[in-house]
This record gives structure tokens, C-alpha cells and sequence, in this order.
């Protein structure tokens, strides 16, 4: 006998899940609507036995060229699923997570000695500076470090160069 003369909405109907998940294989009016109703029954199982269902189902269905038929139905499976139990899927997405942290570990090292490369030269700067106005200009008010500690690395360089043509610790600052 060849599976294709059995009536595979009869199995669906009235069969298990596991009659319906063969059912695939059978004579169906309507082929969308009875992956629809499989997938809803493998939808009412357990996590595990779920997770095998569909393998099966998805095996079963690529016989009958439905396997873009299954996926876009079980994207509509009124279940939660978690992904990370899955056997297959779980694994490459903790090997993805595990690597991505990794890599976010190493870039934020890598930043972080940089922001701190970067602050270190800045107070180097900005001590320099300020040692240098003082023995100019006496010691600093307090808006002239405040507008100095506001400045840039770059900005405190450019001071430094243009300290001894200032007239006055204002007109510098300014």
C-alpha cells in the first residue's frame, strides 16, 4: 500500500500526534491547513517531546517539498519556547553569548586603557600648566581652575604654547 492513498486528514483528525505527524506523508486536501493543525497538536506536548516532534515533522514534511510550509506555520506555534533548551540551537547561541561577552570584555579593556591613557596625559597637561601660570601670574583663582580642569588635552597643549605671550591670566583664559 502506498501512504499516498491514506486519507491524511482522517490521521489528524483522529490519531495521536505522532499519526498526525506521519499524516504529512499522506493524501491531504488542503496541505497548509493540516500542517496548521499538526503543529498545533506537537504544540500541546511537552518540551521535549515537542522539540523531537518537530524534527520529525520537519524531516517528514522536506519528503513532501512542505518544510517552508512547517517553518512558517511554527513561527505561528502558540507556545513559548526556550530556545536555550533547544539541542540544537541552544548550544550555538550559549557558544555566540559566551563569545560575544568575551569580546565585549576585551573592547572594554582596550577602551578603558585608552580613556585612562588619554585622562593621564590630560592631568599630566593640565598639573604643567597649572605650575606654569602660577610662577607667571602668582597662584590661580578659582574660575581660572575651574576654566582650565573644563578644557581638553588638546586645548591645555595649545595654552601651554601661547603662555608666555599672554598679558594677563584673563586674556589667556579667556
Amino acid at each position: 500500500m502506498d501512504i499516498r492513498e491514506l486519507d491524511g486528514d482522517e490521521l489528524i483528525e483522529h490519531g495521536s500526534t505522532s499519526d498526525s505527524i506521519v499524516a504529512v506523508l499522506a493524501r491531504l486536501r488542503d496541505q497548509r491547513a493540516a500542517v496548521r493543525r499538526i503543529v498545533g497538536k506537537i504544540a500541546a506536548l511537552e518540551p521535549t517531546a515537542r522539540d523531537e516532534a518537530m524534527r520529525i515533522l520537519t524531516v517528514l514534511a522536506g519528503l513532501r517539498k512542505l518544510e517552508d510550509v512547517v517553518l512558517e506555520e511554527a513561527t505561528h506555534m502558540p507556545v513559548i519556547i526556550d530556545i536555550m533548551q533547544n539541542r540544537v540551537l541552544g548550544p550555538a547561541i550559549r557558544k555566540a553569548l559566551k563569545q560575544g561577552r568575551k569580546q565585549g570584555r576585551e573592547e572594554g579593556v582596550k577602551e578603558g586603557r585608552e580613556e585612562g591613557r588619554q585622562e593621564g596625559v590630560k592631568d599630566g597637561e593640565l598639573n604643567l600648566l597649572t605650575r606654569q601660570l602660577e610662577k607667571r601670574f602668582g597662584p590661580l583663582p578659582p574660575w581660572a581652575k575651574r576654566s582650565l580642569a573644563a578644557k581638553s588635552g588638546s586645548e591645555l597643549e595649545e595654552l601651554s604654547v601661547t603662555i608666555d605671550e599672554a598679558t594677563s591670566l584673563k586674556n589667556l583664559l579667556k
